[in-house]
Formats: C-alpha cells, structure tokens, sequence
C-alpha cells in the first residue's frame, strides 16, 4: 500500500485541507535555515489541526535536547537522527539518560 507524506506545511488550512484529501503523514519543518520552518511557539497551532494522520517533525541534525522537545511539543510518529536515521520515543530516552 502507498503511503502519501506532505511536509512544509505553515498554515492550519493547508493541514486541514491535506487531512481532508487523505494524507497518511504530514511533516513540519523545524529547522531554522529552512524557508518553511515553523517556530517552537508557532508548532502548537499547526499541530492542533493535524488530527487523524501522523506527524513528522522535519528536522536537520537534531541534538538530543532539540529532539526530546519536539516529542514534548508534539505527537510525531517519527523525528530524524543526524541525517537519515529516525528515532522513536523509545530509543531517545535510554540517550538522554546518559
């Protein structure tokens, strides 16, 4: 089965509309060089509107503390780990433990 992803998103329209049409992911951009980043402060909104799909924080070469608070912001399915690896909930927090 094909899964569809759609990232980049900064407006809650946008999100409600991809969820709307069927979308199984929706990413939101959390690095800062990037021209669709979305701000810590601003995440929230978005997130509040992207109900039945799951999230996918977008981000470039997360430290530790950066990719526990995107768990803490929000519900993501996923976040990256230098590059293209991807961590779950369970294996950061043995990390963090350190």
């Amino acid at each position: 089965m094909v899964k569809i992803k759609l990232c980049g998103f900064t407006r809650e329209e946008d999100i409600e509309k991809a969820v709307e049409f069927g979308v199984d992911y929706v990413g939101i951009i959390l690095y800062e060089k990037s021209p669709r980043y979305v701000s810590w402060e601003r995440l929230k909104d978005l997130l509040s509107v992207a109900t039945g799909v799951k999230r996918v924080a977008v981000m470039v070469n997360p430290t530790a503390e950066e990719t526990l608070r995107a768990f803490d912001v929000g519900s993501w399915r996923r976040v990256p780990e230098e590059g293209n690896r991807w961590l779950s909930y369970r294996e950061l927090a043995p990390m963090l433990a350190q």
